[in-house]
């Protein structure tokens, strides 16, 4: 069982679902009270900030030990993440968490650890009727691009540095901290409030504390691989957390949160994301190329040639980055002379699931990518960095243009020279709907 920090060991879905209707009736596990749990019940896992909840792929009590035989489990959930319930036999509950990468994962844990929320009988969704309409305005403002008019701003002088490590902890507090002291529940009780980034791309974790005696923080955070985002929002008088992943600065929200001192962190609703983002040109009117980028006309260049590079030497430019195979002639900065491009991988080696690629030109011998002015608007001045735009090349017309595009957002140039023109802009952003919305229901 893979049990790293950064990384959780996924279940496939092969749990059998006659277990579930074996359970209910108890004929699988006599002397156990079986209860089934209303449409859409959901749960919480409670527990220390990242204590991890195991889930086991068959009740533990048809094996001696919960940790051993067929009843070991294989994967598990932390503190703060949201699941559905299917059943509850004795101490243990199934249930079902679903994960944006890894998809579908059900199993037993612990009923102790767990913060059963009911649905409301007879509701469609498990959207509480009370947050829709602040679900929906968040889901308005993000489709409209203008998210950030509902952030809260960062209270510079309300916590300092020292306070924060007393109030959380200092283990829990990493890389970039931004503090508040706020009512978030309106109960007449301030919060303390972290919001942490850490690495070379965006991957936060939030911890909340009451000023309540006795008050355990609570936490939202995430172990897997990727960008994982935390905006802190206010909608009218109530405050929320959208939590969602980060690509090139774009947020594809997830599930929006709200904090109550009784029950912690509780999901209130989640987002649906279009498969593909809104793109509006911004720059590049009727230009015949750009027209052809609206149209998908566009043919990317291929790197059929070989070359002999190799890993780069120039750690000073390049890092962790190599070029990849692959070479094409072609003319990229429109001097009339053909010119011997390569791909470069900017995969960062300390970054997270920020792989991009960017594009460079060999030398003469087709074994080194020489510092030359070109290659500087190549690599530093267009790109070379972490988390960037990708890049393609492809002609149009008898004219070489470099196509750098990521979530939706994407620029066209043509060089010439050692000089870049942007030909056309497009802007793009993530479309959502709220979850059992009336709009998610057409």
């Amino acid at each position: 069982m893979n049990t790293s920090p950064s990384h959780r060991s996924w279940l496939p879905l092969t749990i059998a679902f006659c277990l579930v209707g074996a359970t209910a009736h108890g004929a699988e596990y006599p002397n156990i009270d079986c209860i089934d749990p209303g449409k859409n019940d959901s749960a919480q896992v409670i527990g220390k900030p990242g204590e991890r909840l195991y889930i086991h792929p068959v009740h533990p009590q048809r094996c001696e030990s919960p940790d051993s035989g067929e009843c070991a489990p294989k994967s598990y959930i932390i503190t703060g993440d949201s699941v559905s319930v299917r059943v509850t036999c004795g101490s243990w509950t199934m249930v079902d968490y679903r994960n944006k990468k890894y998809g579908q994962t059900v199993g037993w844990v612990k009923k102790s650890r767990l913060n059963i929320q009911e649905a409301p009988r007879g509701q469609h969704s498990f959207v509480h009727a009370a947050h829709l309409k602040a679900c929906q305005t968040v889901a308005d403002h993000a489709n409209q691009g203008t998210l950030d008019q509902l952030q809260v701003s960062k209270q510079e002088k309300d916590i300092n540095d020292e306070e924060a490590k007393n109030i959380f902890g200092e283990d829990l507090l990493f890389g970039a901290v931004s503090l508040w002291r706020l009512d978030l529940d309106n109960d007449h009780t301030p919060e303390y409030v972290a919001i942490t980034t850490e690495g070379t791309a965006r991957v936060d974790s939030l911890f909340v504390r009451s000023k309540k005696k006795g008050a355990e923080v609570q936490t939202l955070s995430t172990v897997e691989d990727g960008d994982f985002d935390i905006t802190f929002l206010k909608v009218g008088k109530h405050y929320y957390f959208v939590s969602g992943y980060n690509s090139y600065g774009d947020i594809s929200m997830s599930s929006m949160w709200r904090y109550d001192t009784n029950s912690g962190l509780t999901s209130v609703c989640n987002f649906k994301q279009f498969e593909k983002p809104i793109v509006e040109m911004v720059t590049g009117g009727g230009t015949p190329v750009c027209m052809a980028a609206v149209a998908n006309t566009i043919k990317h260049l291929d790197y059929p040639l070989m070359h002999a590079i190799g890993d780069s030497k120039d750690r000073e430019r390049f890092w962790s980055q190599h070029p990849l195979e692959g070479l094409a002639r072609v003319d990229i900065n429109n001097d009339g002379r053909p010119d011997n491009v390569v791909q470069v991988d900017f995969t960062h080696g300390g970054g997270r699931g920020c792989g991009v690629t960017y594009l460079a030109v060999a030398d003469d011998t087709r074994t080194n990518i020489p510092k030359t002015k070109l290659n500087d608007l190549l690599l530093e001045t267009l790109g070379g960095y972490p988390c960037g735009p990708n890049m393609k090349m492809f002609t149009h017309g008898g004219t070489s243009y470099l196509d750098a595009s990521g979530a939706g957002n994407r620029t066209i140039y043509r060089i010439n020279g050692e000089e870049a023109e942007t030909i056309c802009e497009f802007t793009g952003r993530w479309r959502h709907i709220v979850v059992g919305s009336p709009e998610d229901k057409k």
